[in-house]
């Protein structure tokens, strides 16, 4: 009977362990290959992180063994370490899935992080649809262990938000460059473990590497290394994938213009790649500044045409996108020549853009109603536009407007067995149901949505969230406090998820508290949104407690100070007329969508 194999998993490599060689150089100078190491020496030799520089002693004999490289957008080295041994990985966006050892455990999810942080963290984008073609696995570049059959481990993080940004910037990673460092939740970089022998494998067969990006917290560790090994390699800190990625690409936007104006093909290009991502959404994005900004200086960039309409058009979505929205001039003729899908799908995103503007809303309003298909007829799309225009009359407090949209939505999906599309149609008939104080309205959306909503297998983390939040919202503002302070208290919400939503909960909890002290420590804990996402809830809460304690007219000023919660207090005077400031405070708190 064979011997079992050994499986294990120990900082980044799955599998077993075999004694290590000399390194490149032993195998540069072997002239006992079999086939299958011949080739797979040559193909190594076409990696630039392999490649001896010139000058270097083995060289010439590179030369001759493979005299030409390879270096794309997307392929970075990843520096393992299994059983005390350090290992390297080729990652190659364009290697079939079946010749890669996939990614497991912890690589996996540090590969899913940072898909949603370089986004944020890149001031601009040339390939937005790189999100959507992930890296599965990595090639084995050095042959001193046995198949590894999987690769686990946090230390890749760095290395991936590199190669992530690569392919988004179309931009290869230098080849003189690697990183050695996990990447937190908001991309801080972190330790990783077994520097030493980290290191060791690249002094031993990384020739091309001259630089090491890694945390600070391990930047002595890492010098000492290198002083033990007498690698000639620097080694750089690095405080957060931002820094890592301003480090590596340098004046991203700088070269991007230049890009642009010497291929103009690749603005049109890059026009429709932003429009398409806008459009479609991508749940990748926790951020759309990138966007924005890029299809800002890309509309600048480009004449009048329809390749500048869509610049325009993405920039504005992004914005949206951002809680920022900035003025749309609507291209109706543009808009009517599109395929229908599409043109239901910009209708939404324009619709959504007359909720957060003081524009002539209500005849964009008109508008888009008239592209729905009759109900029963309808595609997500038609129930994606009635759910938004269900969300723009409830931004107007036309709640009575608002609801039969909303359901139509809710009821149109559950008939489509796509029930788990319903969450912000559901969200927001819950967040309609505490504002306006109807509890038969929320009594139905439960009995009608919620379960339907959170039994469906592909409901997502984000849709669960938004509705379970407003569930407690809705029980908090009916009067129902310690249902609702249960509800939020037992809602564990993953760090991923968007800040604002995080602060949301915390908002209603204190608001929910039965104790002056529980709630001022969790006002407390508002305070570290100041700065982000979640900056309006805390403003929020904020004028929460000066209602309850009576002291408005600070808190209030405040709350108006941020663009949209001033835009809401506009709307509110709009609405329900000219109020004193201690009625306005009421109504903001009551009936605002953050």
């Amino acid at each position: 009977m064979p011997a079992r194999r050994r499986v294990v998993r120990t900082g980044g490599v799955v599998g077993d362990a075999r004694p290590v060689n000399r390194g490149l150089a032993g195998l540069l100078t072997r002239d006992d290959l079999l086939f299958g190491e011949a080739a797979h020496r040559r193909w190594l030799l076409t990696l630039p992180p392999f490649r001896p520089p010139s000058g270097h002693a083995l060289h010439e004999v590179a030369e001759t063994i493979a005299p030409t490289t390879s270096w794309q957008s997307g392929s970075v080295l990843l520096v393992g370490e299994h059983r005390g041994a350090g290992c390297l990985f080729w990652v190659d966006p364009d290697v079939a899935a079946d010749e890669v050892i996939p990614f497991r455990g912890e690589a996996r999810q540090q590969l899913d992080l940072v898909r949603r942080l370089v986004p944020r963290a890149l001031p601009a984008l040339v390939a937005p649809d790189a999100l959507d073609s992930p890296t599965v696995g990595a090639r084995r570049a050095v042959l001193e262990a046995s198949d590894p059959g999987a690769l686990d481990g946090s230390s890749f993080g760095l290395s991936l938000g590199l190669a992530t940004a690569s392919s988004l910037l179309e931009a290869p990673v230098p080849a003189a460059v690697i990183a050695m460092a996990r990447l937190s939740t908001d991309g801080r970089c972190e330790r990783v473990g077994r520097m030493y022998e980290k290191l060791e494998v690249v002094h031993r067969w990384a020739l091309g590497v001259g630089r090491v990006l890694v945390a600070p917290a391990q930047e002595e560790e890492a010098r000492s290394a290198v002083l033990q090994l007498g690698a000639e390699l620097i080694i750089q800190p690095v405080a957060d994938l931002s820094a890592a990625l301003r480090d590596v690409f340098g004046d991203v936007e700088a070269a991007l213009r230049e890009r642009w104006a010497r291929e103009p093909e690749s603005a049109d290009r890059a026009a429709r790649a932003l429009l398409s991502l806008a459009r479609d959404g991508c749940h990748h994005l926790l951020d759309w500044s990138a966007v924005a900004h890029t299809a800002r200086g890309l509309a600048h960039q480009l004449e009048d045409g329809e390749p500048r309409w869509m610049a325009q058009l993405a920039e504005h979505i992004a914005n949206r996108h951002r809680d920022a929205p900035t003025p749309l001039d609507l291209q109706q003729e543009w808009l009517r020549a599109q395929p229908r899908p599409f043109r239901l799908k910009l209708w939404a995103h324009v619709v959504q853009s007359a909720a957060d503007g003081m524009e002539d809303w209500r005849g964009l309003l008109d508008l888009a109603r008239g592209e729905l298909a009759a109900p029963g007829d309808e595609h997500t799309e038609d129930l994606a536009l009635a759910a938004a225009l269900g969300r723009a009359h409830a931004s107007w407090y036309e709640y009575d407007l608002a609801v039969p949209l909303l359901e139509r939505a809710a009821d149109g999906w559950i008939a489509l067995e796509a029930a788990h599309e319903m969450s912000y149609a559901v969200s927001e008939l819950l967040r309609i149901a505490g504002a306006s104080g109807n509890t038969s309205l929320r009594a139905s959306t439960v009995e009608r949505y919620v379960g339907a909503l959170e039994s469906a297998p592909q409901t997502s983390a984000a849709g669960r969230g938004f509705v379970r939040v407003a569930l407690g919202r809705s029980a908090v503002q009916l009067g129902d406090r310690a249902e609702g302070f249960a509800l939020l208290a037992a809602l564990t919400l993953p760090e991923s998820l968007p800040a604002h939503l995080h602060a949301a909960r915390l908002r209603w909890l204190a608001l929910a508290s039965e104790s002056d002290e529980q709630a001022a420590a969790l006002r407390g804990e508002l305070g570290s949104y100041r700065d982000g996402d979640g900056r309006l809830a805390l403003e929020l809460s904020h004028l929460d407690h000066a209602i309850d304690v009576g002291e408005i007219d600070a808190a209030l000023r405040s709350a108006r100070d941020q663009r949209l919660l001033g835009h809401e207090a506009e709307r509110l005077t709009v609405y329900f007329g000219p109020a004193g400031d201690a009625e306005l405070a009421r109504l903001l708190a009551r009936h605002s969508r953050y």
